[in-house]
């Protein structure tokens, strides 16, 4: 008995050349307060792993509460991989469309065919979530098209750029020794009743401090230096708490204005304490003006597996496309602390072991190649095997080829022909008339 095969041949050649596309992440919520609502996540930062803090927190927010969410990342241009920091950031086209963007950037200076979308998106007045680093989320030349938003800039109406302007903070330093010193974040007393600290309580993060001075807005929660890394650490009777969480708004050219969340920390290890998780689910929906539909009891448990890696620079989880996060079920991040790769180990310890590679396996074949490919074969091995696809996509400059080519397969069943994976229905119900069957016959389509 053969296995089961489907081939698509296109009637275009597929260059993957150094130009490989990156589709967005985009998490479809179905019901809740959130329906209707699109987010936009952009995550690039160089040290505290936004690509594993924003995924999870969007889809806490498109499962839990019906929001659409979409993830950008910094990619690689050449491999399609996240790469944080390399300011390429793919897909920002989304912002058209977002109600709020939630910004978790570090010292970016993106294309400006790609930081148009930002601008328009201010320019309208949409509301912000900023998270860490984005009071310095980008860095440009003076005669970049965009330099207005460097976190140094000396544009007369826009001086300081974007985390001045917008998020009410530019870079200003460490209160805190990373990996040292965790931080315990307590909630001014009159601001209790506020809606995004419903529910919130006993809220702890491993990062360390960051200086908080806003210029302006409604201070929420104060952080405090821990001489530590646990919760119950002592105080660090240095560092006095300063601000860490606060609220505003922003006037934008067109003369609207638009709610700001800002919160100085927010790496995935914090997002595993339940009350910073549940502060920034409740800042998301604050910002969006849904304050009412905020519930102290409303679930916040991840979606997926959620282990983070331990932040630090060049410590980002290696060969990972945003693909890999597109399933709610996938692990984030794709690669677990043990394979992460490492921080570089204190004076007084030696670098742990890993693992040794298993000498009789074959390396994983390529998927991106310079050379041109005409081709996309399934198949799926062993007898008495069925291949059934919903719908086979090929992209070539952010288009699906897949349409134009001809498909294949080793056997039918009825009238569920191959030329259903590229018909652009992707209904999941086979009675719907958009997936294709194969038989165990051997027939040949």
């Amino acid at each position: 008995m053969r296995p089961m095969r489907f081939v698509l041949t296109l009637l275009v050649p597929l260059m993957l050349t150094a130009k490989a596309s990156a589709q967005p992440v985009v998490y479809e919520g179905t019901a809740g307060p959130g329906h209707g609502k699109h987010i936009v996540f952009l995550a690039g930062d160089h040290e505290y792993r936004s690509e594993e803090t924003l995924p999870g927190l969007a889809r806490i927010l498109a499962k839990h509460f019906g929001f659409k969410c979409t993830v950008l990342f910094n990619v690689d241009a050449s491999t399609g991989e996240i790469v944080p920091g390399n300011s390429n950031m793919p897909g920002m086209e989304a912002l058209d469309s977002a109600d709020l963007a939630v910004v978790f950037l570090r010292f970016q200076n993106f294309p400006k065919e790609q930081m148009k979308h930002l601008d328009d998106y201010l320019n309208r007045g949409g509301p912000v979530v900023g998270l860490r680093t984005a009071t310095h989320a980008f860095k440009t030349k003076a005669t970049d098209p965009f330099s207005k938003y460097s976190f140094d800039s000396k544009v007369e109406d826009y001086k300081l750029g974007f985390g001045h302007q917008v998020l009410g903070q530019t870079w200003v330093g460490h209160y805190g020794t990373n990996h040292k010193q965790s931080t315990r974040i307590t909630i001014i007393d009159d601001k209790k009743a506020h809606p995004i600290l419903r529910g919130v309580k006993d809220i702890w993060v491993q990062a360390g401090g960051y200086v908080g001075k806003p210029i302006d807005g409604e201070v929420l929660t104060m952080a405090q230096p821990l001489n530590g890394m646990k919760p119950d650490s002592p105080v660090d009777a240095t560092k006095p708490p300063m601000p860490s969480e606060w609220t505003r708004t922003y006037k934008s050219a067109s003369g609207k204005s638009g709610r700001v969340f800002t919160s100085l920390y927010g790496t995935p290890e914090d997002l595993l304490n339940d009350g910073y998780r549940r502060m920034l689910v409740n800042g998301c929906h604050w910002a969006l003006g849904l304050e009412d539909s905020i519930k102290p009891e409303a679930i916040i448990s991840f979606v997926g597996p959620f282990t983070p890696n331990t932040f630090g620079n060049g410590s980002f989880a290696k060969g990972v496309k945003p693909a890999t996060y597109a399933d709610m079920a996938s692990p984030i991040p794709a690669v677990a602390k043990k394979d992460a790769v490492p921080v570089a180990p204190k004076k007084d310890e030696a670098p742990k072991a890993q693992p040794k590679a298993d000498a009789g396996a074959k390396p994983a074949p390529a998927i991106v190649t310079d050379k041109p490919a005409r081709f996309v074969r399934i198949e799926l091995p062993g007898e008495k095997r069925i291949l059934t696809l919903a719908e086979v996509e090929v992209f070539s400059d952010g288009k699906n080829i897949a349409k134009s080519g001809k498909a294949t397969q080793s056997s039918t069943n009825g009238n569920a022909v191959a030329a259903r994976a590229i018909d652009g229905n992707k209904d999941s119900d086979f009675n719907k008339g958009g997936q294709t069957h194969t038989t165990n016959a051997g027939e040949k389509n």
